[in-house]
């Protein structure tokens, strides 16, 4: 019987250490530990997605080129796939809106940026790249009526796994002369790299 005692004694103080060692942590350390997480899933606090500050404003699904987004080292585009690109700036400082009457979009998708600015033979056209997916621009055909810009979304050839990040950059042509009221044409073309 005193035997007996001891094994329930050893017992219960085994599944006491057990029970406090998993509930009671909480985490610190553990490089994946989740801290921050409650019983049922869901965060108790805000976290700043990578590259961020708490309290800096996410850059939102339905958002406009004109959004900053934040990016790590504090530069557009930092970190972010094609970050390298010549042509995927802000729009030329001192540039001037084209009027949206000037702009034709018919062959963007429905939801995608309409807006450019030109200065002098630069003309900037908004994008939207995410994941990825990199946006680039090809200067078509340039008459005396219309100058057509064609927005390339260019996608990994093989499945990988990328980010779930909505990035709206501009992207440049150089055209032959200066648009003056020109029309521009924006097509649509998604490729495979």
């Amino acid at each position: 019987m005193k035997h007996m005692k001891w094994m329930n004694a050893i017992a219960g103080s085994a599944v006491v250490v057990m029970v406090l060692a998993g509930c009671g942590g909480n985490g610190a350390g553990a490089p994946d530990s989740g801290a921050g997480e409650t019983a049922g899933g869901g965060s108790s606090a805000p976290v700043a997605a990578p590259g961020t500050k708490p309290g800096d404003k996410p850059a939102s699904p339905g958002g406009t080129p004109d959004e900053s987004v934040s990016h790590p080292a504090g530069k557009p585009g930092a970190g972010a796939p094609g970050a390298d690109r010549p042509n995927a700036s802000r729009p030329p400082e001192g540039g001037k809106a084209v009027p949206a009457k000037q702009i034709k979009p018919d062959g963007l998708p429905k939801d995608h940026p309409k807006k450019a600015v030109v200065k002098g033979t630069t003309l900037a056209i908004a994008a939207q790249e995410g994941g990825c997916a990199v946006a680039s621009a090809e200067l078509g055909k340039q008459t005396a009526a219309q100058v057509e810009v064609t927005v390339v979304l260019t996608e990994p050839k093989e499945p990988r796994m990328c980010t779930m990040d909505i990035r709206f950059p501009w992207l440049t042509v150089e055209l032959d002369e200066p648009l003056g009221d020109r029309t521009v044409v924006l097509k649509y073309d998604k490729r495979k790299a």
